[in-house]
């Protein structure tokens, strides 16, 4: 033994070299061959003095009951488990942190596979194990243990015995429970009532009398009724008394406390022992009750340096207790008591910045757990003092320590006014109440934009990152003002005149010193705040709408300076300045189009007045000139792109008849061509998108007749003429190719930028009516021809294939009608030829700009297949063979990085086709003449069908997540759609791979976060092919996956199989299985 010891030893030598390892290796596993090698290390282990040796000896231990426990003797399993539990008990003092937790596993998975049978002595021994601190701490170690490992879903035993063990652990939960509570308040008292001194000896034993208690005494807690009154109860309530106002049942000798490190050990194993019950026993009298709560919610109160600790586990505790739904009514005593208990800790935690940020933390979580799960019952008391909890929760969010922990208040705030905003409506009482919480409510106001403002609060709102952005381009300082902004929203919905008031005078403060400082810095804090008080102008939007008439000269001036602010901060260019100056005029443009149905309002009252409507087209040509002063050169795409947007909703929301005649829009129209080759792709379609609206869209509440509609067209063509013309004069030109014209950088960048403003064009009409679709295709026409054949020249330039494969996209999603089948066929076949399965090929190996284009035309070809007017059907087979055979084939051959970008677009194709056309796969006599009206020979379309069925079960065996979610979407909708799982196809050809696919997946437990998903579709094919399934398929399952199962674990897996009725009894059952099958594989490795 001693050398192998020192072979251990070496093993953990770092320096030890390759060859060395390999032959201390051999010898260790030729001694872990033999089955007693667990006696051996008995005695190491007894005598050993290195942690790594007892590590090597427990993990003897640790494989033998993982894997061999149910194969050995009585007498062996209980040679081993005293020997261990004894060991552990007796020298857990002197071991490593390391050494004592693994042994208390092992100790834990003998108790999986022998309690309460063969060891029922197991919880009684452990509570008494009260003569040392080490004996205590030891037993709530093992306690703490068992309740993580009986209640996990880790499958070292079978899925019954799992069950089995929680629930009897559950059962002796209480006793457990109850003596626990006798030890935390025990040491309360003596700690904070009595002021004792340790009960240790030098030698580590209780001195007599000391706190702990025998396992034998019974709850004497009779110094309990002595303590100062925590809480009440509503049947002893006085309402004399003021309802909150108690002393501290800490505040005795909370300055001076006396808890030594061994009873501060021992209520942090305790407190999490009970926060880790919490999280499953049920909520009965038997497991929690006044008096527990009451002890757990003094150690709550303790928030002092060296007493945190305890304080954030006890706030744990009540937490996990509150964030439960469901709270019986007799618990109403119990919401009154916590409540009381945290308007003392309000009261008391007057100075957060000296307090733990984590206690901060949980307290904070307490109260959002009290106002938005208990509030409510708790204000069903009658004198529920309301008034004091809002005045003392603005106390503690003011006196928060920094910007994040003021943030995580207010959440809480907007909870609390969602609260009052829901009682308010139609309830008089409740506005009555509103009324008397306003003065503490708009304190909080105030209070909300002295923090929120860099003016008034710059040290603490520079914590915020405001440089990176997340995936919907926010930064961390964005996050928050966005929250203030939901935060006035709801203020406004409470008391709409007091907010208005507030910020207007933020806005006109904000402008003036936007205008009057003299240092950037100052400037800059303005034009943050200014943006924010803007935001909050956006969200409050619907004030305006609400009495038009009599607002409208209040409202008309707001907006007029809203306008001037932004006259003024464009043509002085601050946005060149900085980011906070950009994000200010955009916040600016934002907020005049959420006015756009103030404005709508004003428009349609004007119609039939001819003044009016001339004072109101002077106020639209003020916006569209700022409008036009945002497509500047010097402008980000962010401000562009706001400013484009004020445009759309003008040209598509407002829509003004007269607005083509406006001397600002037709100077523009002259010269925007030449402004626009710079710009961005996306800013080129908006603005191009926004500008066509005039063109296409009807005015206001009219309707155009032909003529108009005539004349509308001819205006387009005319303005489309600007740029299409030297476009189509290039393209056209018989020489384009053959004179190399095209491989030209003018050439290239013409073509690019025209079929940019073309899909923008189209864009702007996709949703649109049939005669603003007509009009679009009329002035685009004759540009069609020589664009179609542009493929054939580029299909080797990932850049203008992607153009041209994004303005084909837009022309068929948008004017598939107009164009017509015939055309439509044509030129999808000519693309088909040209796409072929050599192109396809190069495309996987080419850049993302041919990976991009692909998706285009992948996405195109999904578009016609969404098409269910049966128009489709001539061209339905040449897709689909194309989709299988060229797509399916080529892209899918090989990995390349382009497959991951193409193949979620791919499966959307495959979904489209079999949703929408399903019935080319099933069809009726009129359909098969559809399908077949170009050849004699009737077609059948199952190979078709199982092909696709297969591509979608293809994808299970890929990494994609994406992909498989999808494809699982695709599978129960085309369930629902046509039966799919009861077709005679599927249950022949596909019902046997599918469940074996599915069925690998549960089993290797591969897309564990998808199961109940793929659970959900074995369910489906299950119960429409049921017969099949019990006859043949199970015993085919038992066969391929169980080969080396006992009788007894094959007839185990064979009745959970075989107990799928339902979905319910399917999910459980696989659930079960998995776990035993998983339990089984294991084992069967060591027989």
């Amino acid at each position: 033994m001693d050398n192998i010891e020192n072979i251990i030893i070496q093993c953990f030598d770092p320096e030890l070299s390759p060859k060395k390892k390999n032959e201390l290796d051999n010898i260790l596993n030729e001694f872990l061959s033999d089955n007693k090698s667990y006696q051996k290390v008995e005695f190491l282990l007894k005598t050993t003095m290195n942690d790594n040796v007892r590590f090597y000896c427990l993990n003897i231990y640790e494989d033998y009951i993982t894997t061999r426990w149910h194969y050995l003797e009585v007498d062996e399993k209980l040679e081993i488990r005293n020997f261990l539990y004894n060991y552990l008990k007796d020298n857990n003092s002197t071991q490593s942190r390391l050494i004592t937790n693994k042994g208390i596993k092992i100790i834990v998975n003998i108790a999986k596979r022998d309690w309460p049978s063969d060891w029922p002595e197991l919880i009684p021994d452990l509570l008494k194990l009260n003569n040392s601190f080490d004996e205590l701490k030891f037993s709530f170690s093992v306690i703490k243990t068992i309740s993580e490992e009986f209640t996990s879903s880790r499958e070292d035993i079978n899925a019954s015995r799992k069950i089995e063990l929680k629930q009897l652990f559950i059962e002796n939960v209480p006793l457990i429970i109850h003596r626990m509570m006798e030890y935390l308040n025990s040491i309360y008292k003596d700690v904070f009532i009595m002021n004792k001194g340790s009960p240790l000896n030098t030698n580590g034993t209780f001195e007599p009398n000391s706190f702990m208690l025998s396992p034998g005494t019974s709850n004497v807690n009779s110094e309990l009724n002595k303590l100062p009154i925590v809480g009440i109860s509503p049947t002893t309530f006085n309402p004399e008394n003021n309802l909150f106002n108690f002393p501290s049942p800490v505040e005795s000798n909370m300055d001076n406390p006396n808890m030594d490190i061994q009873r501060k050990e021992i209520c942090i194993l305790i407190l999490e022992n009970l926060n880790q019950f919490f999280t499953y026993i049920p909520f009965s009298k038997e497991y929690i009750n006044t008096n527990y709560l009451n002890i757990i919610l003094k150690y709550a109160q303790l928030y002092q340096d060296d007493m945190v600790d305890l304080g954030i586990l006890a706030m744990s505790c009540i937490n996990e207790i509150f964030s439960k739904n469901y709270v019986p009514i007799q618990f109403i005593s119990i919401i009154l008591d916590v409540a009381s208990h945290t308007f003392n800790i309000l009261k008391n935690l007057s100075v957060l910045k000296n307090i733990d940020n984590t206690y901060i933390k949980k307290f904070t979580e307490h109260l959002g757990l009290f106002i938005t799960q208990h509030l409510k019952r708790a204000e069903t008391y009658k004198d529920f003092p309301i008034n004091d909890f809002l005045v003392l929760f603005l106390n503690y969010t003011n006196a928060q320590p920094d910007i994040f922990s003021f943030h995580r208040c207010l959440t809480l705030w907007l909870s609390l006014l969602e609260y009052f905003t829901d009682h308010v409506k139609d309830n008089e009482n409740e506005k009555m109440k509103i009324e008397c919480y306003q003065s503490v409510i708009l304190q909080f106001m105030e209070q909300l934009f002295l923090k929120a403002r860099f003016s008034s609060d710059e040290y603490y709102l520079k914590a915020y990152n405001d440089k990176s952005e997340d995936i919907e381009y926010q930064t961390e300082l964005d996050h928050f003002d966005n929250d203030c902004a939901d935060i006035v929203l709801k203020l406004s919905e409470l008391y709409p005149e007091a907010v208005l008031q507030k910020l207007l005078g933020l806005f006109f403060n904000d402008f003036q010193h936007l205008q009057s400082e003299t240092t950037f810095n100052a400037v800059k804090n303005y034009a943050r705040d200014m943006k924010l008080t803007l935001q909050c102008f956006g969200q409050i939007a619907y004030l305006f709408t609400t009495e038009f008439e009599n607002n409208f000269n209040s409202t008309f001036q707001l907006i007029q300076q809203f306008m001037n602010a932004l006259s003024c901060c464009m043509e002085n260019e601050i946005y060149t300045k900085g980011n906070a100056f950009v994000k200010l005029c955009v916040q600016l443009y934002n907020t005049i189009r959420l006015q756009v149905h103030w404005i709508v309002k004003w428009h349609t009252l004007s119609q039939n007045n001819e003044k009016s409507m001339k004072e109101f087209m002077q106020f639209l040509d003020g916006i569209v000139n700022l409008c036009i002063l945002g497509f500047n050169e010097k402008c980000s795409d962010i401000l562009m792109s706001a400013s484009a947007s004020l445009l759309n909703s003008i040209t598509s929301t407002v829509r003004p008849s007269k607005l083509l005649v406006e001397p600002s829009i037709q100077g523009y129209l002259s010269v925007i061509n030449n402004q626009s080759l710079k710009w961005s792709i996306p800013i080129k379609q908006q603005i191009y998108g926004a500008f066509v609206n005039i063109f296409t869209l009807p005015g206001l509440n009219q309707t155009p007749t032909e003529d108009e509609w005539i004349e509308r067209t001819k205006a387009l063509s005319q303005f489309i003429e600007q740029f299409g013309e030297v476009y189509n004069n290039l393209i056209s030109h018989e020489n384009f190719v053959s004179s190399m014209s095209y491989t030209k950088d003018e050439s290239r960048l013409l073509i690019i930028h025209t079929l940019t403003i073309f899909s923008g064009i189209l864009k702007s009409v996709q949703k649109e009516t049939s005669n603003s679709k007509t009009t679009v295709f009329e002035a685009l026409k004759k540009y069609l021809p020589a664009t179609f054949n542009l493929l054939q020249p580029y299909i080797n330039d990932g850049e203008i294939l992607l153009s041209i494969f994004d303005f084909l996209l837009n022309l068929f999603d948008s004017l598939q009608k107009q164009i017509g089948l015939p055309v439509i066929s044509k030129t999808v076949n000519m693309f088909f030829n040209i796409l072929n399965e050599n192109q396809i090929t190069s495309i996987m190996f080419g850049d993302k700009n041919d990976a991009d284009a692909l998706i285009k035309f992948i996405q195109l070809l999904t578009v016609l297949a969404e098409d269910t007017s049966k128009t489709i059907y001539p061209i339905l087979p040449d897709i689909i063979s194309y989709s299988i055979n060229v797509i399916f084939k080529k892209c899918f051959a090989t990995e390349t990085p382009n497959l991951e970008i193409i193949q979620y677009s791919y499966y959307e194709l495959i979904e489209k086709i079999l949703i929408n056309q399903w019935r080319y796969f099933f069809p009726n006599s009129i359909i098969k003449s559809m399908i077949n009206k170009n050849t004699d020979i009737e077609q059948d379309h199952r190979n078709e069908f199982i092909d696709f069925l297969n591509i979608l079960l293809y994808s299970f065996k890929g990494k994609d997540i994406n992909c498989i979610k999808k494809n699982i979407t695709t599978l129960n909708l085309s369930n629902e759609k046509c039966n799919l799982f009861s077709q005679e196809v599927f249950r022949d050809s596909l019902m046997v791979n599918y469940l074996d696919v599915l069925f690998e997946i549960l089993l290797n437990k591969s897309l564990d976060f998808l199961r109940d998903d793929i659970i959900q579709i074995v369910y489906l094919i299950i119960s429409n092919n049921f017969e099949i399934y019990t006859t043949s398929y199970i015993q085919h399952l038992l066969s391929e996956k169980c080969r080396n199962f006992s009788e007894n674990q094959l007839n185990i897996i064979n009745n959970y199989l075989n107990n799928i009725k339902d979905v319910q009894s399917c999910t459980e059952n696989i659930y079960i299985l998995v776990n035993d099958y998983y339990y089984f594989s294991r084992i069967n490795c060591h027989k």
